[in-house]
Formats: C-alpha cells, structure tokens, sequence
C-alpha cells in the first residue's frame, strides 16, 4: 500500500511539473463563485466567446465584445474576466497604448468584487509581475485567496510555488 501511495504522489509531482499548455487561457474552468448570470447572460457570454474564437462563426472581436457587454448586464462576471483578458491581449496589439492596461485591471478589479477568484487571480498575475509592485511574500495572499476560492488556475500556480519554494537549493542534499 505504501508503494501506492509513493507511485500517486510521483505521478502528482509529475503533473505539476507539466507547463500549462498555451491554449489553456482560451479555456478558462470557472469556478461556481465566479458568476455565470441569468440564462441571457449565460447565451450572450457563449454567442461572444464564439465570436472572439472564431468557433462555427467568422471572428468578430467587436460583436464578441457587445455581446460580453450586455452578458453582463444579466449578471455574467464570467464576461468582466474575459473583457480583461481580451483588453490583456490588445497589449500585444498596441503596446503604445497605455488604456488597454487600465481596462484590463478594471474588468479584473470588477470581476474580483463580484467574487470571481479568477479575476483576482489575475490581479495577483499584474501585481506580482509589475515592477512597480513586485511582493517576495509567500505565499502571496492575493494568489492564496484565488486558490481558497476555487481558482483552478490559481491552485495549479500554488501548487507549484510550493514545489519551488520547498526544492533544496542547489548543491543541497
């Protein structure tokens, strides 16, 4: 039995070693706090996400982007977190602009008050790897209450922290 529980522990250690695959922030797992909203919400929140993907429909960031606007409008926080990330990836677009960081922090700051840990998340993402901001607290509590939350994203990047912070240094035995 104790052979069991070595071989799932080196399996589990294993996985966390795993990068997070570079589609996975297309593919977000909600957790139950972040809100879906009313039904109306929830049709608006897939109608943008098929849209912004290009999923059975042409790619349409605008249209993507009214419809997340009206999502959330019936309740949709799932719509504030993807408005951030949208506004994240027009970083990438237009560098020089300095608005898109400002909307991005604010859809996450919204989403976060509306207890989805996913936008704290994110939050936590922009404060630690601003170099304004950088926090050598671990762990970080902003990260840790993501995680407490229900975050998928948040306890995957927790879990590896933790494996981080307790290897040995090198040279260490």
């Amino acid at each position: 039995m104790l052979k069991n529980i070595f071989k799932l522990a080196a399996i589990m250690l294993l996985i966390t070693l795993l990068p997070a695959p570079a589609w996975a922030e297309q593919y977000v797992t909600f957790s139950e706090q972040c809100n879906a909203g009313n039904h109306e919400a929830q049709n608006m929140f897939r109608q943008a996400q098929n849209h912004r993907f290009g999923r059975g429909v042409s790619l349409n960031i605008d249209f993507a982007v009214s419809r997340y606007t009206e999502a959330i409008i019936y309740g949709s926080s799932r719509s504030l977190y993807d408005l951030g990330t949208l506004s994240e990836e027009r970083i990438r677009w237009n560098p020089n602009d300095p608005t898109y960081k400002e909307k991005a922090l604010n859809y996450f700051q919204q989403a976060a008050d509306e207890g989805c840990p996913e936008g704290l998340y994110k939050l936590y993402l922009w404060n630690e790897f601003d170099n304004e901001n950088l926090s050598h607290e671990f762990p970080h509590p902003m990260l840790l209450k993501a995680a407490e939350d229900g975050a998928m994203i948040a306890m995957y990047d927790l879990g590896n922290q933790y494996l981080r912070h307790n290897q040995p240094e090198q040279g260490e035995h």
